[in-house]
């Protein structure tokens, strides 16, 4: 029977009296059609890709400061260095440290055929693609801006971009399907600062500084900016409080002679003054 089921091996075998049967022709044929479907489907792969693993890597970032070639949270991060960054921690993809070098390497697509995950470039230096972020959906991308600010999320429709919108680029495996927004938002922690402990970028603790109102020492208190961003909305308006400093006004009413305590030390010698009076020894009559 081992000799009917290779009847493609036939030339080479020594020549037996065995007749073959013709029935058994069609199961090796029924073998070979079940088994090629079987390796078609097994060599498909998925068209999609973990774009809400990337995002969260990269909202995780939220608050890390820019720093020109930097290319950890802990030592800041430029906008290249960010993307770089969330692509080799997130789908484990290496890429160039410089913008050009992002665009040049992806393959194009429209800005219709934005998908979350893709690279956004921009032109903000004055030359093409000197500028980069991952695109988030619902017309919103996130990236590190310049020297002064953090990352952060950015409308995609602002004037600002959408006039220095220079391409979009895509990588094999990045580019999926929308992503939930609301979700994706709601997960990101409210003190996410990338994985440095020492980053400050996103601190609860209000700056203060003291100002001098109407001849009195004022202090005005205020919440981080990167903080106000990614908190709550509450705490987003950035509501500022007065701290009036008491020691010093204190001081100065004392000086002046205004403070209650003052008024009572002045009072006490008129009382003094006013016990001899009431102790006048009378005129005898005699």
């Amino acid at each position: 029977m081992g000799i009917c089921a290779l009847p493609a091996y036939a030339d080479e075998l020594p020549q037996i009296e065995i007749d073959p049967p013709v029935e058994q022709a069609a199961p090796a044929t029924t073998i070979t059609n079940t088994t090629r479907p079987r390796k078609a489907k097994s060599d498909v792969k998925p068209d999609y890709a973990p774009a809400q693993d990337m995002l969260l890597q990269a909202m995780s970032l939220i608050g890390v400061k820019y720093k020109w070639g930097g290319a950890t949270p802990e030592a800041g991060l430029d906008c290249s260095g960010f993307v770089r960054y969330v692509f080799q921690n997130s789908m484990n993809i290496a890429l160039p440290h410089n913008a050009l070098g992002m665009a040049q390497s992806g393959a194009s697509i429209s800005k219709d055929e934005l998908k979350p995950g893709d690279l956004v470039f921009f032109n903000t230096l004055g030359r093409t693609f000197s500028h980069v972020g991952i695109y988030m959906g619902d017309n919103r991308f996130i990236h590190s801006p310049r020297a002064g600010k953090s990352v952060e999320i950015t409308n995609f429709n602002q004037s600002y971009w959408t006039s220095r919108f220079n391409g979009a680029r895509r990588y094999d495996g990045t580019g999926g399907a929308p992503v939930n927004m609301a979700a994706l938002l709601a997960s990101v922690p409210k003190n996410a600062a990338g994985t440095s402990k020492g980053n400050t970028a996103l601190s609860s603790k209000p700056v203060c500084r003291t100002v001098k109102r109407k001849g009195k020492k004022q202090q005005i208190c205020e919440a981080p900016r990167a903080a106000r961003e990614s908190s709550s909305p509450k705490a987003a308006k950035g509501k500022t409080y007065k701290k009036s400093s008491k020691t010093t006004s204190k001081v100065t009413k004392t000086t002046k002679g205004k403070s209650a305590s003052g008024k009572s030390s002045k009072a006490a010698p008129k009382a003094k003054r006013s016990a001899p009076s009431s102790t006048k020894k009378k005129p005898s009559n005699k």
